[in-house]
């Protein structure tokens, strides 16, 4: 639908090509093989140590948290015919909880992970979920006299526009969008945010989770084009748990 829809709108006249690139670039993706020998148990085991670890802290209070161990693979031939297939693996996971000192409970979390068995520690994401929690219930004050920018981080405003952000996002899906079903939808080539606000989506970062050597633009760095490929996907293993609140 997305490319039909892009099809039947015929060319952007905003639209301007990425220049091409003096020399070829190779994204390389790490791949840990010791990713493999986790098994559910070792992410069991993970998910008690972090738990175990937030609940002994006075005032804290144990909320949700969530592990996910990704193997993939992509097997993927461009329009052009080079083959730019790669698989990719990471660990790693989330912990939230509310700490009861105050006047008013207070909402935060923390999320990391990693390609590499290194790189991703559970004691770690337990500290630094509980410094976050911690610094969420700390007292704040701010001088009114003069007019100051107000930047809310996402633990201070999960709370407040969790949902609609939430709402916000479905109707931005890439569903709604290939079918012009979005509240944006009579509004292109118009500003719908703030003139500094920027987004960056790099999928083909070698330091994420998951990663990969092509994004939806394909591989701009490159200039090449994914409109008529051969893709195919197989997750060769994805392991995921979560605790839930436990009043």
């Amino acid at each position: 639908p997305a490319l039909s829809n892009a099809k039947s709108k015929g060319k952007d006249p905003d639209f301007k090509s990425l220049p091409l690139p003096s020399k070829k670039t190779v994204t390389k993706i790490p791949y840990d093989k010791k990713l493999e020998k986790i098994t559910s148990d070792m992410i069991a085991e993970d998910q008690t140590i972090l738990k175990d670890t937030i609940t002994d802290v006075k005032h804290l209070k144990f909320l949700q948290s969530q592990l996910f161990l990704a193997l993939s693979e992509d097997r993927l031939v461009n329009s052009n015919g080079i083959d730019i297939s790669s698989k990719s693996a990471g660990y790693g996971g989330m912990a939230a909880a509310i700490t009861t000192k105050g006047l008013i409970p207070n909402y935060a979390f923390e999320i990391q992970g990693g390609n590499s068995v290194e790189s991703f520690n559970i004691n770690d994401l337990a500290k630094e979920a509980i410094y976050e929690i911690q610094r969420a219930a700390a007292p704040k004050t701010m001088n009114f006299e003069k007019e100051v920018p107000i930047i809310l981080e996402p633990e201070a405003s999960t709370g407040i526009m969790g949902g609609l952000f939430l709402l916000l996002l479905n109707q931005l899906s890439g569903d709604n969008v290939a079918s012009g079903a979005t509240p944006y939808s009579d509004q292109v080539g118009n500003l719908i945010s703030v003139e500094d606000f920027t987004l960056i989506d790099n999928g083909i970062n070698p330091e994420k989770l998951s990663s990969s050597t092509y994004d939806g633009e394909g591989m701009p760095r490159e200039k090449t084009v994914l409109v008529t490929v051969f893709l195919e996907g197989n997750g060769r293993d994805l392991k995921s748990g979560s605790l839930p609140l436990d009043f």
